[in-house]
């Protein structure tokens, strides 16, 4: 593979790239590779990071290909033995090393984390199986540090154990959901290292990556130069930002960090799918990592060690996704097939569809894997209705677990959606049914207790919006007077931060104290006591002695964390 990256080749066309790795199969015309190359050439932008993808079936791999700049400022281009972050990816890594930790003997999956993390000790009970399956309530580590507006106070491992140690309450009851965040993760390697004696990355090469051949692989992008990688960017006001960044490049810490190639990924779905294992504890370890976790009432979840257990178009399928400071992965494998597709991208994109695409090739599946299929955008999605049909949706709807707002205004084509997420545009299909890009659907219906109307999420990401039932809301408009009355300064032990309240412009915006890069919060009033900041994603619910608000409850991205409490400093 070294010798793919002689000079002469780095401005080769992502088809001939392809067609280097597999040959003979690229040159047939209707080959599921041609078909690959066809497709990322058409993604292929002049002076513009990509991705590399790559496919393997019955333990052998049968296309690798790349497309796009590893690095902007030389023009080196991606190359299919390039190494990439992979973002949340690292989880199933992670978990694989606690499952063979605990089967060495150095815990019990069912036992507290305090037992191992004394810092967890004044947290709810949570068992180590618990921070696998993401039932262990835990608040986002992510959104937590961002909410302290001093990232540079939490650059090691045992600085974030700490803030999740002071943190004195859970998104719900650990146990009784499954909500997916990193924070368990951050734990289960700090309960590698000190369980063990070994740093996790070093635990983690030398059970998992080097019984695989994985030798392209290691944690954290800085832990080497940047030749034999490619870099993260982003697209901002038109031109492309490096992104490195802590989230990416402090590897070893169990959410994310890992770097690998397409040979290297490919060894580890072989390894999940083969029939035989050359890791410790064999064919009995492969089939725990595909064990679907359990809630507190027996209820199953899809998830399993570091794996989503998902059906993919009604095939069995196990994967994960992966978004670390511009790199972007998705894997799907699928275990009745021996096939695995996977894509990991370094231009700030998701690889999802990418990657999706790239599975329905290799399966060979009808539909949108056809050159000449339409996309969804140009299929054929509704039924008619006219403006004043649609003008009876407007208005502002409220979700009310996790407090999230939804605004719907009517447009010629259908029902625009403006959120927590970009504005999306919804279809009719029936007279209360409407349908996204993405097939999401949403419907309307009368309230249970009030003649106000309901908006029911019916397909989606569902765990990202709570219940799923949006009612309609007036929103308040506060006086001026009424404003005031919630300016000052509050502070959150939790967070270890102070937030200073103020009216500006007629609008409550907030600033967090000593922040390390100040930035202003404007809130905007919903129902009463309640106020939201769309574009940073964050709900406050003031909480009143008498008249007076007394402190505020935070919530924080589609739950992920939910009620930080603050309290009002005295005047």
């Amino acid at each position: 593979m070294s010798g793919w990256r002689t000079t002469q080749w780095w401005t080769l066309s992502p088809v001939l790239l392809a067609m280097m790795a597999h040959p003979t199969d690229a040159r047939q015309p209707d080959s599921p590779a041609r078909q690959a190359e066809r497709y990322f050439a058409s993604l292929d932008k002049p002076d513009a990071p990509g991705c590399v993808l790559g496919a393997n079936q019955n333990g052998h791999g049968i296309f690798r290909g790349a497309f796009g700049l590893a690095d902007t400022a030389t023009g080196r281009r991606n190359m299919p033995d390039e190494i990439l972050g992979v973002g949340s990816v690292t989880k199933q890594f992670a978990a694989t090393a606690v499952a063979m930790a605990a089967r060495e003997g150095h815990f019990s999956l069912d036992d507290p984390i305090s037992r191992y993390l004394p810092e967890m000790a004044n947290a709810p009970a949570i068992t180590i199986e618990q921070l696998v399956h993401h039932t262990s309530g835990l608040r986002d580590i992510g959104r937590l540090i961002e909410l302290t507006g001093r990232p540079g106070d939490y650059h090691d491992l045992d600085s974030r154990v700490a803030l999740l140690g002071r943190q004195r309450a859970t998104n719900f009851t650990p146990g009784q959901e499954f909500r997916y965040n990193n924070s368990g993760y951050i734990l289960l390697a700090a309960l590698i290292e000190r369980t063990t004696g070994e740093a996790f990355a070093t635990y983690v090469r030398n059970h998992i990556f080097q019984p695989l051949g994985m030798r392209s692989s290691y944690f954290g992008e800085n832990s080497r130069g940047d030749r034999d990688r490619a870099l993260p960017y982003r697209l901002a006001d038109g031109r492309w930002v490096r992104t490195d960044g802590p989230f990416a490049t402090q590897g070893g810490w169990g959410a994310t960090g890992l770097m690998t190639s397409l040979d290297d990924f490919g060894h580890w779905a072989d390894n999940l799918v083969s029939g035989h294992s050359a890791l410790a504890g064999g064919q009995t370890l492969i089939a725990k990592l595909k064990e679907p976790g359990k809630l507190t009432d027996g209820e199953s979840i899809p998830y399993g060690f570091g794996l989503r257990l998902v059906p993919y178009r009604g095939l069995p399928m196990i994967g994960h996704g992966g978004s670390a400071d511009g790199y972007k992965a998705a894997t799907m494998i699928f275990p009745d097939r021996k096939l695995a597709v996977f894509g990991f991208c370094n231009n700030g994109e998701y690889a999802d569809t990418i990657v999706e695409r790239l599975a329905d090739i290799f399966l060979e599946l009808p539909g949108d894997a056809k050159d000449d299929a339409p996309s969804p955008s140009a299929r054929p999605m509704g039924v008619a209705m006219s403006l004043s049909e649609l003008q009876q949706f407007e208005g502002v709807y409220r979700e009310p677990s996790l407090r999230l707002p939804l605004t719907v205004t009517a447009e010629a084509e259908g029902l625009r959606v403006t959120g927590a997420n970009q504005p999306a545009l919804f279809v009719p299909i029936g007279p209360t049914r409407f349908r996204g890009k993405t097939d999401d659907i949403m419907a309307f219906e009368q309230g249970n207790s009030s003649s106000e109307m309901v908006l029911v999420q019916e397909k989606g990401v569902q765990f990202h919006f709570g219940t799923a039932r949006f009612e309609r809301i007036h929103p308040v408009q506060p006086t001026p007077e009424e404003l005031q009355a919630y300016t000052g300064r509050y502070t959150s032990t939790e967070l270890g931060a102070s937030y200073d309240f103020f009216v500006e412009g007629g609008a409550l915006r907030a600033r967090i104290v000593n922040s390390e890069q100040p930035r202003t919060f404007v809130f905007r009033p919903m129902i009463a006591d309640e106020f939201v900041a769309i574009p940073d994603r964050l709900v406050l619910r003031f909480e009143r002695v008498g008249d007076r608000p007394a402190g505020f409850v935070l919530t924080h991205q589609f739950g992920w964390i939910t009620d930080v409490r603050f309290e009002r400093d005295p005047r």
